[in-house]
């Protein structure tokens, strides 16, 4: 979105300006909202890796570093950075 500010790429910039990391790429988007998990207070009833999976949208790009790392800003019980993960 226009306009909006990523938490997580704040945070990843932050630790680039720190020395903690070389770059900052960002090729992973939402195709369509999916429910917050913050209002869901059981695991059974939380997004599944595949649901988040359905609603990523990858950018097609060259990444030339030999490692990346996936970061969120909030990290409840891992699913969206699986489904990055396992997207990527």
């Amino acid at each position: 979105m226009d306009g909006a500010v990523f938490r997580a790429q704040v945070i990843c910039e932050t630790q680039v300006k720190k020395g903690l990391g070389e770059s900052v790429t960002v090729c992973v988007d939402r195709a369509y909202a999916i429910p917050k998990s913050s209002g869901q207070f059981y695991a059974d009833t939380r997004n599944t890796v595949q649901t988040h999976q359905d609603s990523l949208i990858i950018k097609p790009i060259i990444i030339t570093e030999p490692t990346i790392i996936v970061v969120d800003d909030i990290l409840t019980l891992g699913r969206t950075s699986m489904a990055v993960a396992l997207e990527l």
